[in-house]
């Protein structure tokens, strides 16, 4: 994602990099599940809209956050809670432009995370080929709804891949 925000404002967009959940999330709740977790998460989600991302869209700059709905759909359902459940609690949330999914080759993954020192919960506990196929599944169910979600895979480089996400968004 830093490559595309670099990028974007290399192309003279004015941009607002984030994610989520937030810096004001406490990590140690990622251990909780199902309906606790995701209460947290849409708290989260209100607050990121009303402190950040609406008035950056307000002043003019596009926001680009690492995770937002889609996600929720798929670490929910690695918790068992269907994605309808999960819509209801996202739907009335704003809707973004672009929604793009980019997914990982298991083996490119699963290095990643080699690295890593501290894994989430979802990590330790789920596989990621699990995660991708939920993954392709919440990206269908989005699009269903109407919400502009496109699933990428990251074939190629890390300019090409940045480059084609760039070319969708400008």
């Amino acid at each position: 994602m830093a490559r595309v925000c670099k990028t974007l404002q290399n192309n003279g967009v004015n941009i607002l990099q984030t994610k989520e959940p937030t810096h004001r999330f406490d990590r140690q709740n990622e251990e909780l599940r199902g309906d606790e977790l995701a209460d947290l998460i849409v708290s989260d989600r209100k607050k990121h809209l009303r402190l950040d991302i609406l008035p950056a869209l307000e002043a003019g700059r596009t926001v680009v956050s690492d995770r937002y709905v889609c996600s929720s759909l798929v670490y929910r359902k690695l918790d068992g809670i269907p994605f309808e459940n999960t819509w209801q609690h996202n739907a009335n949330f704003l809707t973004p432009h672009l929604n793009i999914v980019l997914v990982a080759h298991p083996n490119t993954v699963r290095e990643w995370v080699g690295k890593t020192q501290n894994l989430t919960r979802f990590e330790r506990e789920h596989s990621y080929t699990d995660e991708l196929r939920l993954y392709e599944q919440a990206s269908g169910f989005l699009q269903l709804k109407g919400y502009p979600c496109v699933l990428r895979t990251n074939d190629g480089t890390l300019e090409e891949i940045s480059e084609r996400i760039v070319a969708e968004i400008v």
